[in-house]
């Protein structure tokens, strides 16, 4: 597609925000766009920043109002129906969630005893626009969710907005990721009147830049920032060892009680289980705001996808609910030796494997990065073969209907506007729109797989913000 055409086609399309149509035409004018630039030197981005390892394109997207209200239609309905499902199709049948999920038993009464409350979550979903309909490939649940990490470029981004094109920066701003999460803590530790103090443990690792003197400097600023009557430090620690529990299910570190945690887990490192038994309790006795709970982060099982799909679950719901998964969850299943429905049609799931290739891609359950995500089209029909075999053999993989992602005109560095298929994380705290962010990229890609870890260029999500209404004076 031309430059031109494709500036044209911008300008008749309802679905791009009208600032972002207006940005595009501001950087018409090439000599505006080189000023653009990510510049990492600079001083406003802090120093844990300065070699962010994935591409950020200088020229964000901007979405409207109308885009947020979109996305919290859909996520104030989507974990409630997932909780729904492991009670209905499990029924408190330990041996079988343990099987359909490959997680221990016991955490099915846990998770069954444990009532939804949006306030716990921090959740990322990872989605695309499929014939204009928004399509959930992957949910991410938890504190070690990425994408944060726009929080501390996006005041430059709207400098440079606001200096290079005709965006004035009063009319656009960033949804702060962080923020919104040390804000939703901050109110689940405030939730019990007899705590008096506000303190947040956060575990890092040699393997992640989390620890680095800036970075825990900048979130120590940003906790600082969030508290109102009850006060607290944020401490960080690498070592389980260091823990310590009291008869009372209370957490302590360095001489002081932890109101919270966040378990900034690298991929790889694991939770020792009598450690993670130990903050379950803590969590139990009220004593401990934990979001990456077990009973929470089983959300992020891929396997749940397929679960929403069972006939027996489907079965149960009305058909608002029914049209709902349909629409916004791609058809999933468990990849095991057994009859499925496709499209009202039954299948032998292995024929099925390989008649469909074309339209299926296999991933596991548990998985990061994109890693061990298997596209079929883009597969070779040996290598489409050795990842059936291989989800088979591992009981933890599912396969997932292929969803082509919308066309998505994205600015590059240079201004040109070009055609990219983007995956889209959009996050969820406290049940609300808390942000967004897309990774795209701008060549064909080799597997099917859009990730920053694989070669994606990331596009930060502006906002535009809400028009004032002036009160009219009688």
């Amino acid at each position: 597609m031309k430059t031109e055409d494709a500036y044209t086609r911008l300008k008749t399309l309802s679905n791009y925000s009208e600032t972002y149509r207006n940005l595009a035409d501001s950087l018409a004018n090439k000599n505006k766009v080189m000023s653009m630039s990510f510049d990492y030197a600079d001083e406003k981005i802090p120093d844990f920043m300065k070699h962010y390892e994935y591409p950020v394109s200088a020229v964000p997207v901007i979405i409207s109002q109308k885009d947020i209200k979109k996305h919290n239609r859909f996520i104030e309905r989507i974990i409630p129906l997932i909780y729904r499902a492991l009670d209905v199709y499990f029924k408190g049948d330990e041996s079988l969630f343990s099987r359909y999920l490959n997680e221990p038993e016991f955490l099915l009464p846990l998770i069954l005893n444990t009532p939804y409350e949006p306030g716990k979550f921090f959740i990322r979903y990872d989605a695309l626009f499929s014939d204009n309909e928004f399509k959930v490939l992957e949910i991410n649940v938890g504190s070690t969710v990425g994408g944060w990490q726009h929080d501390w470029l996006s005041p430059v981004t709207i400098e440079n907005l606001h200096n290079a094109t005709d965006v004035d920066r009063s009319n656009v701003s960033h949804h702060n990721v962080t923020k919104a999460m040390f804000s939703s803590l901050y109110k689940e530790i405030s939730k019990d009147a007899s705590r008096t103090s506000a303190n947040v443990l956060i575990f890092t690792s040699e393997q992640t830049d989390f620890q680095t003197e800036s970075f825990k400097a900048e979130y120590r600023k940003v906790w600082a920032n969030t508290q109102q009557s009850l006060r607290g430090q944020l401490y960080f620690f690498d070592n389980f060892d260091d823990l310590v529990f009291t008869n009372q299910g209370e957490l302590h570190f360095e001489g002081e009680k932890i109101d919270a945690i966040l378990l900034t887990m690298a991929e790889g490192i694991f939770v020792p289980n009598e450690i993670m038994l130990k903050l379950l309790t803590c969590s139990m006795r009220n004593n401990l705001v934990f979001p990456d709970n077990p009973a929470i982060t089983i959300v992020g099982n891929k396997s749940v996808l397929a679960l929403v799909h069972e006939t027996k679950f489907l079965a149960s719901l009305n058909q608002e609910d029914v049209s709902f998964i349909q629409s916004h969850i791609p058809w999933t299943s468990k990849v095991e030796d057994k009859e499925i429905l496709w499209q009202g049609t039954p299948h032998s799931l292995l024929s099925f494997l390989q008649d469909k290739k074309e339209q299926l891609v296999v991933k596991k359950a548990r998985s990061q990065q994109g890693k061990d995500v298997y596209v079929g089209r883009y597969c070779s029909p040996g290598k489409w073969n050795e990842a059936i075999e291989k989800a088979l053999q591992g009981h933890d993989w599912i396969v997932q209907q292929y969803c082509e992602s919308d066309e998505f005109l994205c600015l590059d560095a240079d201004g040109k506007l070009l055609p990219t298929k983007p995956v889209w994380g959009v996050f969820d705290i406290d049940s609300a729109y808390s942000g967004a962010f897309l990774r795209a990229e701008l060549t064909d890609s080799q597997n099917g797989v859009i990730n920053s870890s694989n070669g994606a260029i990331e596009f930060m999500v502006l906002e535009e913000n809400p028009v004032k209404r002036k009160r009219l004076m009688l």
